[in-house]
This record gives C-alpha cells, sequence and structure tokens, in this order.
C-alpha cells in the first residue's frame, strides 16, 4: 500500500529522524525482527511499526508497519486504539506539525518513558540498498520457512517506483570592458586589450565553476560523513597528537564543514580519538603510513557504503599534498604512486594505482580536509553537472564611450540524481599536532 492508503498499509518502510541514531538503537536495544516501536504524534495519532533494521546511511531504521491508530493520555496513562484508521502518512504529518510527538520502546502505556521526537520522515525500503530477510518470508523468520509454513505462500511483494526531478538552470555572468583611449594605448605597447579581455573573462568563468562544483562535492562528503556517525558511529578523520590527549572536539577544528544545507556539522561529529596511543618509536614516516591507511580505510569505506566502487580522486591542501609527495619516496610498507618530485599546482598524481590526487589552490593551506569522490557513469548516482548553456559569449560596441565590451555567462545545474547520492562522497579532517611535513 500507498503511505496515504487508510485500507492498504504498506508493509515495510523506513522511518528516519534526528533520534534513531545508532547509539540510541543501542541504548534501547532494539532486538531484530521482534521488538515493537509506537509513534504518537502530539494529537493522538499512533502508528506501531515492528523494528527490523537500523539504517547504515543516516539515522533511520527499517520497520514492518502493524498497525494504525490513536492514543489518549490520562495523567500519563496512555490507552491505544488501533483500528488502521490513520494512514502513516497523517501520523507523520501530524509529529511534523507540532511539537510533543514521542517514540515508545517496551514500555509503551507510560508516558514518561518516551523520547520526544522532534521530526520523522517516511520512506520505501529498499530492497536493494536495505535487504530485509525476513521479507522473503510468510512468517518473519530469518533462516527460512518449515515446509508447511512455505506451502502458505509468499506474504510480501516487491515493487517498482519511478521518480522524476525538476531542476531550474542557474547561472554565472562576467562583464569586462574597456575605453577607445587604452585600446589605442595599449596597442602602442604591442599589447592586444580585446585579447586579454577574453582571456581574463574565460579565466574567472572556468575558476568560478570550479569553485562551485568543489564546494558542492564537499558538502556532499560532509552529508554522508554525519550520516555515517549518526547511523554507524564511526568517525574517519584522522587525528595524531601526544597520547595525553585523547580526542579532539571537532566542533574545535579550523574548517569549513557545511552539509547540503549550508549548516556547519562540526558540533554533530562528536570528538576524533588520537591514534597514538604511545608516542614511542613514532616520527613523521609512522605519521605518513598512518596517513595512507587511513585514506585507504576511508576509500574502502565509500565503495562499501555505495555497494558499486570506491573513489577514484581525491582533493587535499598544500600540506597535505607535501606530505603524500614526501612519503612516497621512503615507505617502510610502499604503496604504489606515480607522484613526481617536482611541486605542482593542481594534479598531483595517483596512490593505490587507482586513485587520481588533486590539490586545491582554493583553500587554506593547511586546511585539513580531504575530498574523497567518485566520477561514476551516466547512470550512476552522484552528483552530475549538467550544462545547459556552459560557455557563450557576446561581444558590443558600448553606446556611451563607443569602446568594445564584452561579456560572457554559463548556464548549469549541478544535480545529486539517484538514491543516496553522497555515498559516492566523502570529506573528512586529518590533523597532526606534530605537522604533516
Amino acid at each position: 500500500g500507498t503511505f496515504d492508503d487508510i485500507a492498504n498499509l504498506p508493509t515495510f518502510i523506513e522511518l528516519s529522524s534526528s533520534v534513531f541514531t545508532r547509539a540510541w538503537i543501542k541504548t534501547k536495544a532494539l532486538k531484530r525482527a521482534t521488538t515493537e516501536v509506537v509513534i504518537v504524534a502530539n494529537d493522538g495519532k499512533a502508528l506501531k511499526v515492528r523494528f527490523m533494521l537500523g539504517s547504515t546511511v543516516k539515522a533511520a531504521i527499517t520497520v514492518e508497519v502493524i498497525a494504525t491508530g490513536t492514543s489518549v493520555n490520562n495523567a500519563g496513562t496512555i490507552t491505544y486504539t488501533y483500528d488502521n484508521s490513520v494512514s502513516v502518512k497523517q501520523v507523520c504529518d501530524a509529529v511534523n506539525a507540532a511539537s510533543g510527538a514521542k517514540v515508545y520502546t517496551v514500555t509503551y502505556t507510560t508516558a514518561s518513558t518516551g523520547v520526544a521526537l522532534a521530526d520523522i520522515a517516511v520512506d520505501y525500503a529498499s530492497a536493494v540498498r536495505q535487504n530485509i530477510a525476513e521479507a522473503a518470508s510468510n512468517n518473519n523468520s530469518l533462516g527460512g520457512m518449515t515446509r508447511a509454513q512455505h506451502e502458505k505462500g509468499p506474504k510480501h511483494k516487491l515493487n517498482v517506483i519511478a521518480m522524476d526531478k525538476q531542476l531550474e538552470m542557474v547561472g554565472l555572468e562576467i562583464e569586462a570592458d574597456t575605453s577607445n583611449i587604452q585600446i589605442k594605448d595599449m596597442a602602442a605597447m604591442g599589447v592586444n586589450v580585446i585579447s586579454h579581455l577574453y582571456t581574463g573573462v574565460q579565466n574567472q568563468l572556468v575558476q568560478s565553476l570550479d569553485e562551485v562544483i568543489l564546494n558542492h562535492l564537499y558538502r556532499m562528503g560532509v552529508t554522508h560523513a554525519v550520516n555515517a556517525y549518526q547511523s554507524q558511529g564511526v568517525n574517519y578523520s584522522l587525528y595524531i597528537d601526544t597520547p595525553t590527549n585523547t580526542t579532539q572536539d571537532m566542533s574545535t577544528v579550523d574548517c569549513l564543514f557545511e552539509d547540503m544545507t549550508g549548516t556547519d556539522r562540526r558540533d554533530d561529529m562528536g570528538d576524533i580519538t588520537n591514534s597514538l596511543v604511545s608516542a614511542a618509536y613514532e616520527n613523521q614516516m609512522t605519521h605518513g603510513e598512518r596517513l595512507y591507511a587511513r585514506l585507504l580505510l576511508i576509500l574502502e569505506f565509500v565503495g562499501q557504503q555505495n555497494r558499486m566502487a570506491p573513489p577514484d580522486f581525491i582533493v587535499v591542501a598544500g600540506t597535505l599534498a607535501a606530505s603524500l609527495k614526501k612519503q612516497s619516496t621512503f615507505q617502510a610498507c610502499p604503496v604504489t604512486t606515480s607522484f613526481s618530485a617536482n611541486p605542482e599546482l593542481h594534479y598531483t598524481g595517483t596512490i593505490f594505482q587507482t586513485v587520481n590526487v588533486y590539490k586545491n589552490p582554493k583553500i587554506q593551506f593547511n586546511d585539513p580536509r580531504i575530498l574523497f569522490g567518485r566520477r561514476g557513469n551516466d547512470t550512476d548516482p552522484g552528483s552530475k553537472f549538467l550544462a545547459y548553456d556552459l560557455a557563450a559569449s557576446r561581444q558590443m560596441v558600448a553606446e556611451q564611450n563607443m569602446a568594445e565590451k564584452i561579456r560572457v555567462w554559463s548556464r548549469f545545474q549541478i544535480a545529486d540524481i539517484g538514491f543516496y547520492p553522497e555515498l559516492n562522497y566523502y570529506t573528512g579532517v586529518f590533523i597532526n599536532n606534530y605537522n604533516w611535513s
């Protein structure tokens, strides 16, 4: 059934909320295909579900819908009437419409035991992303049905959902002009002013597009990192310091760490654990080894998360680029790289044979962030640069001074396509208080 269908309730759905973190699932000791969860809106609408799985993508749980109905709070004691009189959508809308909603586990009738639920979103459970083995049985048996149960036939069905996305193109536009005096005087010095103006506006357009795209990808990576921390409790950023400093508060890290909504998410990443338990036998070379090891770990993690392939490029600042290059010249455990021995502005080389390393000259030289990304193809989920009019120009003579004027523009959109497009990116911070280089 659909979310707004009362007669035919959906079976397996995904409920996402800032409450449904891995820590909450562990604290409440939710048991797969057993623990029942009740969501009660402020107006009394109630949704009763059975916990199936915790998400590895974001703060969400996959559940089986049992029933909907209403509830009455009488002096702290809640009574329920499950008559399927409301739809799943109506319950979720009521939760989001007014504060006071709560979620209950185990103890459903005592109002004080509920956890405040400020927001909730609902989606269909994906058989591709979050497989539910119990859905292949008709009695929620994980190890397979008995012969007698099997003869009753399947209970659940799969279906295909198609969605489209409408986009509005955005634009960048640069204008340059000069005067007849400049054109004449510069020509006397052998300088073609119009040619230089064209070069300038084209460079400005290219650099602006580059910055817009990179900022978008950094944000996608932050979104994935925050969701992974909330759903799995993992923060794969690297922190190296004296062993007495056991953690680094992520909120104190001096870098831009915004998600797709432009919200600073450093406070939502907890602490980064110091990788050094003992400083004995540690030096700049071992720190470099730890850097390479953590890069490989994140590459493997992103590949497992998107279930297609690991990232094929990373973007680093100058300090980290220098450390990667220096470490590639001598290692106790060699890593295949194609770094040159020369300093470079943008492209640096490859690591682990397939991962291109780029340097971002637009950020601080000591910026601790590293962006991991996967290009993919036209059909893979991810961020797609849609160039409606990549670059166009017009040259005219201005009426005011009869001098030439140049205008260059681009119309485009960066579209996040497919299910969980952020899983192809990851943004981590890499801090070494001994200095990387």
